[in-house]
C-alpha cells in the first residue's frame, strides 16, 4: 500500500492552546515515522474525543508507510469504532484491507467512505478496486466511471477505467458467441464511451442487436464498423448477413460480390454469395459457386449443406447423393451427407423397393448421427409411408414436429397416416393444424431455409453468425 492511497483526517488536533507541545511531539514523531512513539501516545489518551482520533489516524498513516498494515488495519479499526463517521478513516481501512488480500472486508470499508463522502474520486477509485478485484465488474466499472469524470487527469483512474472497459468488451464477446445476446448489448452499452468509435465495438453490439430484432440501430452499427474498418472481412459478412435475414437480396448480393472482390479466395464469403442466391431462388447459379468452392476448398463443410439444398431445390437427386457420399468420406460422422444420400434415393426410387431400402438405411443413420435435424426424419417418415410402414411413419412424424411445430407438410401427412390406421380423431386434428399454418404462412414458397443449416458448421468465427464460428 502506497502512502498515495491514504487520507489524511482535517480534524483539528487540539483546540486548547496548552496542547501545543504536545501536537509537535506527535506531529515530528508522524515525520520520523516514529510509530513506537505515537503508539506511546495514543495510550496516555484514554478519553474519546478529537485528540486521540487524530493521533489514531496519525498512527495509522505512521504504520502504514512502514509496511504494518496489519498495525495500520487495527488501528483505523479502532478509529471508526470510535467515530463511524470519518470517512477518511474508513477510506484508509479499506486500503489496509486491500494490501492485506482481504477485498471483501475492504470493500465494506469503502462502501461506508463512499456513504459518507459519495463525490470523492479517491473513495470511488478504492470502492473500484475492491470490486475489480472480487470480479464484479460491471459494478466496479459504474463506480471508476464516476471517478473518472469528477477527476479524468488521473492516470491511476483512468487506467482502472480502460481495464474494466476491455473486461466488459470481453465478456460481450463471450456473451454473444453464446447467443445471449441481450446480455452482450447490456455489457456494450454500459463502455459505450469508450469503445463508441471503435469497428469492434459496433460490430458486436450491432451483431447483437441484429439478433434481437432491432432492424436500424444494427445496420446503422453494422455499416460503421465496415466504415471503420472497411479490410476487415468478417465485418464485411456480418453487414451481408444483415440484408439476408431481412431478406434485402439485392444488398446482400452487392455485399457479397463486393467481399469476393476485396477478400478473393475468401471461403465464407463465396459461400455467403451462394447462399443468397439459394435464397433467391437461383438455384443453379449457387450451385455453380458452390461447386466450384468444393472442389477448391473440399474440407469447408458448410459449403455442402447449402449446396446439397440446391441440389435438392434443383431436382438434381443423383447431384445429392453424389455430393452426400463425398461428404461421408471427408466427415462421418456428420449426418448431413447420409441425408443427402438417403434423400436422393428417395427420390429417385420412384417405388423401387431396393432404392426404397437403401434410402431408408441411409437416412436412418442420419438421424442417429443428428437426431435434431428434422428434415431427415420428415423423409425417413416419407419413406416408410412409401413401405406402407405407418406407425413407424408416425414416429418420425411426430418427432419432427417436436422439433418443427410449424411444418404444414409434416402436419398433413401426419393426418393421412393416422387416417389410414383409423385414427380419425387425430387425422382431423393434424390436417386442421396443416390448414391453420398455410393460412398463416406470410411465404408461400416451398424453398428449403437454409440459414440454420448452415449456422455455426464454419470454422473460422463465431457460432452465432451464418458463415463463421467465432468472433475474434
Amino acid at each position: 500500500m502506497t502512502l498515495g492511497c491514504l487520507i489524511f483526517s482535517t480534524s483539528p488536533l487540539v483546540s486548547a492552546a496548552g496542547e501545543q507541545g504536545r501536537v509537535r511531539a506527535i506531529t515530528n514523531a508522524a515525520h520520523e515515522n516514529n510509530c513506537q512513539k505515537l503508539r506511546a501516545d495514543v495510550r496516555t489518551l484514554a478519553v474519546p474525543g478529537p485528540r486521540l482520533e487524530a493521533s489514531l489516524q496519525t498512527l495509522g498513516l505512521c504504520e502504514a508507510r512502514l509496511g504494518d498494515l496489519s498495525g495500520a488495519a487495527s488501528t483505523f479499526e479502532r478509529l471508526v469504532d470510535l467515530d463511524p463517521n470519518l470517512w477518511q478513516a474508513w477510506n484508509n481501512l479499506g486500503d489496509s484491507y486491500l494490501a492485506l488480500g482481504r477485498p471483501s472486508e475492504a470493500l465494506h470499508a469503502f462502501r461506508h467512505a463512499a456513504e459518507l463522502k459519495p463525490a470523492n474520486p479517491s473513495v470511488l477509485f478504492g470502492l473500484g478496486k475492491a470490486l475489480t478485484i472480487l470480479s464484479m465488474y460491471s459494478q466496479a466499472y459504474r463506480v471508476v466511471d464516476r471517478a473518472y469524470r469528477m477527476q479524468p487527469s488521473d492516470p491511476q483512474i483512468k487506467e482502472l477505467r480502460q481495464t474494466l472497459a476491455r473486461t466488459l468488451a470481453g465478456q460481450a464477446k463471450a456473451s454473444v458467441n453464446e447467443h445471449r445476446y441481450k446480455e452482450a448489448r447490456t455489457l456494450l452499452l454500459e463502455v459505450a464511451d469508450v469503445f463508441r468509435n471503435s469497428a469492434s465495438w459496433n460490430d458486436l453490439i450491432g451483431f447483437s442487436e441484429l439478433k434481437l430484432g432491432d432492424a436500424k440501430p444494427a445496420l446503422n452499427h453494422l455499416q460503421q464498423a465496415v466504415s471503420l474498418d472497411p479490410d476487415n472481412e468478417d465485418y464485411l459478412l456480418d453487414l451481408g448477413e444483415f440484408f439476408l435475414i431481412f431478406k434485402a437480396y439485392h444488398a446482400a448480393q452487392t455485399t457479397f460480390e463486393a467481399g469476393t472482390s476485396r477478400f478473393p479466395g475468401s471461403a465464407p464469403m463465396v459461400l455467403a454469395l451462394g447462399l443468397t442466391a439459394e435464397l433467391e431462388g437461383r438455384h443453379h447459379y449457387a450451385i455453380s459457386i458452390l461447386g466450384k468452392l468444393i472442389r477448391s476448398n473440399p474440407n469447408f463443410i458448410p459449403a455442402y449443406a447449402v449446396l446439397g439444398t440446391a441440389l435438392e431445390n434443383a431436382r438434381d437427386w443423383q447431384g445429392m447423393v453424389d455430393l452426400g457420399k463425398k461428404l461421408e468420406v471427408l466427415e462421418p460422422s456428420n449426418g448431413r451427407g447420409e441425408y443427402l444420400v438417403g434423400a436422393g434415393l428417395f427420390k429417385m426410387s420412384s417405388g423401387n423397393p431396393d432404392k426404397l431400402a437403401k434410402a431408408r438405411i441411409a437416412l436412418q443413420k442420419s438421424v442417429r448421427l443428428d437426431p435434431d435435424y428434422p428434415r431427415a426424419r420428415f423423409l425417413l417418415a416419407k419413406v416408410f409411408e412409401s413401405e406402407g410402414k405407418d406407425r413407424e411413419a408416425i414416429a418420425q412424424l411426430r418427432e419432427t414436429l417436436l422439433l418443427d411445430p410449424n411444418n404444414a407438410e409434416a402436419h398433413y401427412v401426419l393426418g393421412m397416416a393416422y387416417a389410414r390406421i383409423g385414427e380419425m380423431k387425430l387425422a382431423n386434428e393434424e390436417l386442421q393444424r396443416h390448414r391453420r399454418i398455410e393460412m398463416e404462412r406470410n411465404d408461400t414458397s416451398r424453398r428449403l431455409v437454409v440459414l440454420e443449416s448452415v449456422n455455426g458448421k464454419a470454422a473460422k468465427r463465431r457460432p452465432t453468425s451464418i458463415f463463421s464460428e467465432q468472433k475474434k
